[in-house]
């Protein structure tokens, strides 16, 4: 009994390392995603006050 209480506690460890993994992955992202458009809009209003 004790090895099967031992194998769901290894198993909940996986599946928290997993979770936490795949957030960490979809944070990043979104934050490249936020930086490039952050990089976008300052390179548009440099052209257009150049412009003005």
């Amino acid at each position: 009994m004790e090895s099967l209480l031992w194998a769901i506690d290894l198993c909940a460890v996986v599946y928290l390392c997993l979770w936490a993994l795949k957030t960490d992955k979809r944070k990043t992202k979104e934050a490249e995603q936020a930086a490039a458009l952050a990089r976008q809009q300052a390179v548009q209003a440099r052209q257009e006050s150049g412009h003005a």
